[in-house]
């Protein structure tokens, strides 16, 4: 404890013996006080240790931030947790350094939905949003997905969905088609029912239509070894921004 803060208590302790006070007041009320100063210590050393990490963002394009900068932002990102009712995850300075790298790689903002992070493997992946860029970037025009249910009334179970995807690209246009059964994506690989959004009915779905669109982009080249996590943040598909100029066809094409 400074001298700052040790004589003002001292001088209080003093007018409180003098005026008739118990010693267990006195002490009382200097411990109280020693609290407060502390309380309020520690409140301006956050204060000044916010202000000293904001003063080092000289630059918003995250391109040009240096990499421990870059790794204190990632570090502060939330993921899920690995349980319902588990505390938000986030990276180690190991994990944030190696997310960091690949989202050099793949030209991925750090606060975009376009990758999630396997905490099973302890890498960075893409999602089904950062596919659908990847492709766009690299010359893919897309139409936009067709979902249909199976089967197709609401009342029955669900079995699984299958996607339609128009892609074109130079001069091929195809029409890729996927189907994700719910036998092959809803256990885990222990052999149980997993959690989280495929607990409940609405969840199950969209879950289901993410791995159907999903597998449509592995037949054009996306995400062959990255598969789509149960803890990914995916955006429903019905969201998914498409290109705006969908709907393609050849000339002379069906």
């Amino acid at each position: 404890m400074s001298d700052e803060t040790l004589i003002p208590q001292l001088e209080r302790s003093i007018a409180i013996v003098q005026a008739g006070g118990k010693p267990s007041e006195v002490k009382a009320q200097a411990i109280q006080r020693a609290t407060e100063d502390a309380k309020q210590a520690a409140a301006i050393q956050r204060k000044q240790e916010e202000i000293a990490f904001l003063s080092q963002f000289d630059e918003l394009d995250w391109r040009k931030m240096r990499p421990p900068i870059l790794a204190a932002l990632l570090r502060a990102r939330a993921f899920p947790p690995a349980m319902p009712g588990d505390p938000m995850r986030h990276l180690s300075k190991e994990q944030a350094i190696i997310t960091a790298t690949w989202l050099f790689r793949h030209d991925f903002h750090p606060a975009s939905h376009e990758w999630w992070f396997n905490w099973d493997t302890g890498l960075p992946e893409m999602s089904v949003e950062g596919k659908l860029s990847k492709a766009r970037t690299e010359g893919w025009r897309l139409g936009a997905p067709k979902y249909r249910r199976i089967p197709e009334d609401r009342k029955e179970p669900l079995e699984a969905y299958e996607c339609r995807l128009p892609a074109y690209i130079v001069d091929i246009w195809q029409e890729y088609q996927y189907v994700a059964e719910l036998s092959l994506f809803s256990l885990s690989p222990k052999g149980t029912p997993k959690k989280g959004l495929w607990a409940n009915p609405g969840g199950k779905e969209h879950m289901l239509r993410v791995r159907a669109l999903d597998g449509c982009l592995k037949q054009i080249g996306y995400g062959f070894s990255e598969p789509i996590g149960d803890d990914s943040g995916e955006t429903p598909p019905s969201e998914i921004t498409i290109s705006p100029a969908v709907n393609y066809k050849p000339q002379g094409g069906k």
